[in-house]
């Protein structure tokens, strides 16, 4: 009886939900993502961070549907400047990872910063964000879907 629990609990140490991803292993995900496109650039760190069959939703522009619609955009010269024009992070709020482990979401707020003008001078846009994330078979987090929305400016002093 004893090695009949032994091998049982031995085999759902092997399954699938064994390995699933937890809360924290997403948020050090999203978090690793927001630190690459800081020191790497954003072009580099959507590419790396994109599933294959990514949806990304900006706030412009239109959507690129999958990995190489990605990459495509970033190889055009309004991809490049766009990849060029600053400095986007993010700081996740909440993670949250389904009851298998394999499927997860984030949200957050972001801040981009522009490259500084000729003056030495940058501005600053904030907003919020949520990223759909999947566990792949390596056991990384890929992200599936991915929405920003921009806050209003703050109002000039009266």
């Amino acid at each position: 009886m004893n090695r009949l629990l032994i091998a049982a609990a031995f085999s759902l140490c092997l399954s699938g939900a064994a390995f699933a991803g937890s809360a924290e292993d997403l948020l050090e995900a999203d978090r690793a993502f927001s630190a690459m496109s800081a020191s790497e650039g954003t072009a580099r760190a959507f590419v790396a961070y994109a599933a294959d069959d990514a949806r990304m939703f900006g706030t412009g522009g239109a959507p690129k549907f999958g990995k190489a619609a990605l990459e495509a955009y970033y190889a055009t010269p309004e991809g490049m400047a766009e990849a060029a024009a600053g400095r986007l992070v993010w700081e996740p709020s909440e993670g949250f990872v389904s009851k298998d482990g394999l499927m997860g979401w984030t949200h957050g707020t972001w801040i981009f910063t522009t490259a500084p003008d000729a003056s030495g001078a940058s501005m600053t846009a904030t907003g919020h964000y949520i990223t759909i994330w999947r566990e792949e078979a390596d056991g990384s987090w890929k992200v599936v879907a991915d929405m920003g929305t921009a806050m209003p400016p703050p109002a000039a002093p009266q």
